[in-house]
């Protein structure tokens, strides 16, 4: 009879330790859940002349049901997304790609990885909740960064395949809260949520372009440029510069209102001159667009520098005393 008692009592105490172990995996699914982290999360619109960043906020709320497994940490972790690597995350858009970073925030510039890569904490959003159970509310956020003077095509850019993930520590044992996270803790976390997220912008490619003086200092306004040639002398010449910074290729297109010539300010009597182009001539028609420069690369900071140079007439015949003008409009087109 001691035997079978014996045999007995063994069956009882591992089908009571069987029991536990189940219901302890039961409950990790319905500890705390993501409430408000968007799927769909937008920048601004980014044209490369600035950085651009994006804070999101992260809620995560308890669930009520849960009443005997306490949290006593939640950590969250990021996947490297579409570009596979967390060196630089890409959105992208066609061919096209822009770098970008996910921070914990911009001020401390760690670097988010999963909880399965990350090296250290600083890789990873930790919240200390202290051996909650039932309904609490936590709170965390991350920020990206897309960095400016990057070359673009005009479009929507995303990255589509970043997953987050809620891990906790749970107090399974009942021996009170952990009040220290450690790196050593990670093999110990339960997954208790995961979302895939998407990061998205607008991006139009950015052009900008002045006339200023001939070597001057890069500067660009919105100001028209003048010559004055004063009295008119036969070959006087006036120099300028076309200065342009492009986050896309482009082209160049010059149009002249009268044609290569200065056209009196109240009668027909007109003044003729050459208008060079980084030191070519180019015979302008009136109200016609001449190509300059049917293709230049992207240019950025400063940009590029094109010398203009309007030469008079060697012959000027007689005219009448007055003001004489024309007008140069130039149009630079993102390729």
């Amino acid at each position: 009879m001691r035997t079978v008692k014996g045999i007995r009592s063994v069956i009882i105490l591992l089908f009571i330790i069987s029991t536990l172990s189940v219901s302890a995996q039961q409950y990790v699914g319905s500890i705390a859940t993501f409430k408000n982290l968007s799927t769909y999360i937008s920048a601004d619109n980014y044209d490369g002349s600035i950085t651009i960043t994006t804070n999101e906020s992260i809620t995560i709320n308890g669930v009520n049901q849960n009443k005997t497994i306490p949290v006593d940490w939640l950590v969250i972790g990021v996947s490297e997304g579409d570009s596979g690597s967390y060196l630089q995350r890409t959105i992208s858009q066609g061919g096209y790609s822009i770098n970008y970073q996910l921070y914990d925030s911009i001020s401390s510039r760690n670097v988010l990885m999963s909880k399965a890569d990350a090296t250290s904490l600083n890789d990873l959003l930790t919240i200390y909740v202290g051996g909650q159970t039932r309904k609490f509310t936590a709170n965390s956020s991350f920020e990206f960064e897309i960095p400016a003077g990057q070359y673009i095509s005009t479009g929507t850019y995303s990255d589509q395949s970043l997953t987050v993930e809620l891990w906790g520590l749970l107090d399974l044992a009942g021996d009170g809260p952990q009040t220290e996270l450690t790196f050593a803790d990670l093999p110990n976390l339960e997954l208790l949520d995961s979302q895939v997220i998407s990061y998205n912008t607008y991006a139009a490619a950015s052009i900008n372009s002045s006339i200023i003086e001939h070597d001057g200092a890069f500067e660009f306004t919105s100001t028209p440029y003048s010559m004055n040639f004063g009295t008119l002398d036969p070959d006087e010449v006036q120099q300028a510069d076309l200065i342009i910074e492009a986050l896309v290729p482009y082209s160049i297109e010059v149009q002249s209102t009268y044609g290569s010539k200065l056209k009196h300010e109240t009668v027909d009597a007109y003044v003729e001159y050459k208008f060079f182009f980084e030191n070519v001539w180019h015979p302008l028609s009136p109200g016609s667009p001449a190509s300059l420069v049917p293709y230049a690369d992207a240019s950025s900071s400063p940009g590029d520098r094109y010398p203009i140079d309007i030469q008079i007439s060697s012959l000027i015949d007689f005219v009448p005393a007055g003001d004489y003008y024309d007008y140069l409009t130039f149009t630079i087109i993102g390729n």
